[in-house]
């Protein structure tokens, strides 16, 4: 008797452990970020335990669309609008976002013959352009100049030197037109100088911008995101009066100059045609996000256990995370489920479903300069495995009658039975009984009897269990038992 109840315990506990599995999936670390999808502003770079872990991406100068010439984070020339002519500078790995900077020593520079393509080559009209780079100065003197461009048009049939130059004038940046610009009656804008208010420090980075805006008809200068100098594009210098605008059409094909008598370094100068903003701050103000794909936990009604989180916060920088389950993919797909927030390895409340999709918001600090750091996440979950199959089924015949008896299945969480039946072996696609055609749902019973069935005619017979989840989970079919209906002539 003692060893019968041991076998039964035993049986209990195996069942529960087989259908009551613990699993985890892990995002990062070793397994990689393969499951991410929708990267924005997000980089990966190597971090805990030398795996990739996920950071705010800085804000490098791109090349896009709008891009005349980048000289970009790993010392290239990243256009195809100029040709380099003779030799480029040194470049080493001391850049304000620590990769690669151009250095100069003060008798070398950076000569870029521009193509057709160009800013100097064919950009006239009402059109926006900017002008930025960082310098680090290890002197500065008055000849020293970063950016230098000397060409020529023709105007009204005569030609006319054009000139930019951005250059040091007493300690101070110095950006210089001359008849860069056109007024709406032809005439040319011979000479429009600009000079910041701050003195420049050598051996320390500065951001500096310089752009045109045609609907404002203005120039605007920016050290370290903050406004040195503005003026007016017009014949008065004033707001009031007609704009200005670019009138680049070179016929002399002179080099762009950058770096001519210069001794520091220079990053991330770029030219655009387009009316930039500002890219002094190392991080987006916005910050950044990025969310996984749908996550299959392999059976719907599986219970979220946990997800913990594996992250390095530095100063006033911060990550939020915010997570949705369901049975329904299409949820997920068609953005039919709210995202509900998380606090990193607290999860609270009865949560099941067969996916699950993150979303992990990436804050910067107040000063713009610090990342957080996510290394890992790691979900556990519950898998609510299908039922075991009935034991012990028996069929016993009678009058057009076959009655069923099977075994309960001791899981909790069952909500009822099927029953098959058919007149072939493994086949069941009966439809003669009364109580339906197969399988007919018979609820939470262990006991159920099939009328309307034929006579003498061999049957075949085998129950399913099925659960409470949405939809349900079916067990395997349980063992075939056969029956063939008679009438006893003595009833």
């Amino acid at each position: 008797m003692n060893r019968f109840i041991l076998l039964i315990c035993f049986m209990f506990c195996f069942n529960f452990l087989l259908h009551s599995q613990d699993s985890v999936i892990q995002l990062g670390g070793d397994q990689g970020w393969d499951l991410l999808q929708n990267y924005h502003n997000i980089t990966q770079q190597i971090g805990l335990h030398g795996y990739m872990d996920l950071y705010l991406s800085d804000n490098t100068s791109k090349n896009d669309m709008f891009t005349d010439l980048l000289l970009s984070e790993k010392g290239l020339i990243d256009t195809e609008n100029y040709t380099l002519e003779g030799n480029k500078p040194n470049i080493i790995k001391n850049g304000i976002r620590g990769d690669w900077a151009f250095r100069f020593n003060g008798t070398e520079s950076l000569q870029l013959i521009p193509n057709s393509k160009s800013i100097f080559k064919s950009f006239t009209g009402k059109k926006d352009f900017s002008i930025e780079f960082w310098i680090n100065p290890f002197v500065i003197e008055n000849r020293s100049t970063i950016i230098k461009w000397n060409g020529g048009i023709l105007h009204d049939n005569i030609f006319t030197p054009q000139s930019l130059s951005i250059n040091f004038q007493k300690r101070r940046l110095g950006i210089y037109f001359k008849n860069v610009f056109q007024y709406p009656d032809g005439t040319l804008a011979s000479d429009i100088n600009i000079t910041g208010l701050t003195n420049l420090i050598p051996n320390k980075w500065s951001h500096h911008l310089i752009r045109y805006s045609e609907s404002q008809g203005t120039i605007e200068y920016f050290l370290n995101n903050r406004l040195e100098a503005i003026t007016y594009v017009t014949p008065t210098g004033k707001e009031k009066g007609p704009f200005g605008t670019p009138s680049f059409s070179d016929i002399t094909n002179q080099p762009l100059i950058v770096g001519q008598n210069y001794t520091g370094l220079i990053d991330e100068l770029r030219i655009s045609q387009k009316y930039r903003d500002t890219n002094y701050s190392k991080y987006p103000k916005a910050g950044g996000s990025v969310t996984t794909k749908p996550i299959d936990l392999g059976y719907s009604n599986s219970l979220l256990l946990d997800i913990k989180i594996s992250q390095n916060i530095t100063e006033d920088s911060d990550l939020s995370y915010y997570y949705r389950i369901t049975d329904h993919l299409e949820d997920l797909t068609t953005n039919n489920l709210q995202w509900l927030s998380l606090k990193p390895n607290e999860l609270d409340g009865d949560l099941r479903g067969r996916y699950i999709q993150m979303k992990i918001m990436f804050h910067t600090n107040a000063t713009l300069d610090k990342s957080p750091q996510l290394s890992t996440i790691q979900i556990s979950y519950q898998e609510d495995l299908p039922p075991a199959p009935p034991l012990g089924l028996v069929a016993k015949p009678g009058n057009s009658s076959v009655k069923l008896n099977w075994k309960e299945v001791t899981e909790s969480d069952i909500a009822g039975y099927y029953i098959y039946y058919g007149d072939s072996k493994g086949e069941y696609w009966g439809t003669e009984a009364n109580e339906g055609d197969s399988p007919i749902d018979v609820g939470n019973i262990t006991n159920f009897e099939l009328s309307g069935l034929q006579n003498d005619k061999l049957y075949f017979f085998t129950v399913v269990a099925y659960d409470k989840a949405n939809p349900p989970h079916e067990s395997q079919f349980s063992i075939e038992v056969q029956a063939r209906p008679e009438r006893k002539y003595n009833e």
